[in-house]
Order: C-alpha cells, then sequence, then structure tokens
C-alpha cells in the first residue's frame, strides 16, 4: 500500500509541476480537465456510480455525476484524471471514488492521485503552519474549516488527508466525521455550496467547439453536425450508457 502511495503522489507532484500549479489549490478542476484534452460532461444519475469515462482511439470522455455533493464532483474529476494520464489501456469504466475499501488497485490508485493532486502535502503543511503557529497536533474545527475551503474539496476528503498525514488521529477523525458540517461551515461564516448536490448538467464545451468548427470549414454537413449534438443529448441515458461501457460497478461511495 505504501509503494502505491508514494506512486501516487510522485505522479500527482509530477503533473502539477507540469502545469505550473505548484502546492496552491485547483481553481477549476473541471475547466482542468478540458484544458487537458477531455470532454467533460456532467448530468445526475441514480446509483452509487461517482462518474463514467469512456476512450476511443484519442477521444477520452468523462461524465460526473452531479447528483452527488458539489465536493465528491471535484474529487470525482481528479481520480478520472488519474485514468486520462495514466491508464491507457482501458477503454470505459464507472468509479465509485474516495472510499475505504477501494477493491481493485488501479481505483485505489486514481483515489490516491486525487487526493494528492488537490491536497498537495506541502501545501497542506505551510497553511497548518500559518494556522497553528508550528502546533501541528492543535487542529481544531475552524483550521480544518479554512483547509477544506482553502483546498475546494468535500469535508471528508479533507479529513482523510489530514489523517493520513497524521495531523489528526482516528478518534479526532471519527469525531469530525460525525459533526453537522453544513451547520459549522456556516457559523464560521463559509459558504455551503460545496457540501450540496446542484444536479447540474454541464455539455463539454470544447466538444461542441469542435463540431461546430467542423460545420463551420465545411468538414461536415448541418445534418451531422445536429446528429453529433444530438448524440451528446442520447449518451446520457443511463441504459445507452451502460451498453456502451460494458461497464463494472465498485462497491459503496464515501
Amino acid at each position: 500500500m505504501q509503494s502505491l502511495i508514494s506512486k501516487a503522489k510522485t505522479r500527482a507532484n509530477e503533473v502539477r509541476n507540469k502545469l505550473g500549479l505548484g502546492d496552491e489549490p485547483i481553481a477549476d478542476i473541471f475547466k482542468l480537465l478540458e484544458n487537458q484534452g477531455i470532454y467533460l460532461f456532467a448530468k445526475p444519475f441514480s446509483g452509487k456510480a461517482s462518474a463514467m469515462f469512456m476512450r476511443a482511439q484519442d477521444t477520452h470522455l468523462v461524465i460526473i455525476n452531479s447528483s452527488k455533493t458539489v465536493g465528491h464532483q471535484i474529487f470525482s474529476a481528479a481520480h478520472e484524471l488519474s485514468h486520462f494520464l495514466f491508464d491507457k489501456n482501458i477503454m470505459g469504466g464507472v468509479c465509485a471514488v474516495n472510499k475505504y475499501n477501494q477493491d481493485l488497485e488501479i481505483e485505489k490508485l486514481a483515489d490516491a492521485f486525487a487526493s494528492h493532486f488537490l491536497m498537495p502535502e506541502d501545501g497542506i503543511f505551510k497553511h497548518v503552519d500559518l494556522r497553528t503557529e508550528g502546533k501541528f497536533d492543535k487542529l481544531d474545527t475552524q483550521d480544518i474549516l479554512y483547509l477544506q475551503h482553502y483546498f475546494k474539496v468535500s469535508w471528508r476528503a479533507m479529513l482523510y488527508r489530514l489523517y493520513s498525514l497524521e495531523l489528526i488521529n482516528q478518534y479526532e477523525f471519527d469525531h469530525y466525521c460525525q459533526i453537522h458540517i453544513t451547520k459549522e461551515a456556516k457559523r464560521y461564516g463559509y459558504p455551503t455550496d460545496i457540501y450540496g448536490k446542484d444536479g447540474k448538467n454541464i455539455f463539454s464545451q470544447s466538444y461542441i467547439e469542435k463540431v461546430r468548427k467542423a460545420y463551420d470549414s465545411d468538414e461536415i454537413s448541418e445534418i451531422k453536425m445536429n446528429e453529433y449534438l444530438q448524440d451528446i443529448g442520447y449518451i446520457f441515458d443511463e441504459e445507452i450508457i451502460h451498453s456502451q461501457l460494458g461497464v463494472f460497478i465498485e462497491g459503496e461511495e464515501d
């Protein structure tokens, strides 16, 4: 397990360095995926899946389940970035992310990548030091809320990260998992959007732009353009997604 974590950390740091991100938060993980060449969609769908992905030749499509909380969606996007960058041999799948009991090593690795990518170790320690004046064993609710919102991740994802870095212990982890985090966030003046389920529909801007450009340059007809644009509506039929992917569903979400 330790070698897996080390591999994920190395990968995350390499990608961060390549993108010039340093140890600061990801401003917009969804836009980042699109900028990497992924056609990113979001739609609410039932079941325990966090996201779905398909790869065909040079095309990679990701669908985020927007019936999950916004924080969960962010982690899902980072998880799928790992598959896109490092799992070129996998043509598709359905992922349930950020779980204690991932069965497949490839999914454990993608979760670990997402954690390190969204919450880099150096960045965490830097801000914990600033918050606590070097008292790393004195984190309280306000400090964790600050870190969660600064790095734009879910409450549970931040707790997992702090626990893995030994900044909170098992007792503290269990305690913070039980608190009413939306209520606590309101008490300290933080927005609560990240805890909600927005149920949004997102259609890949780069996909639509590519289709429109092909039409504008007379590479495809208007009929074919309309077909391509209609297809991205049809693909959100869950039965079609499942039949196209031949998917596997893994476990339960966190």
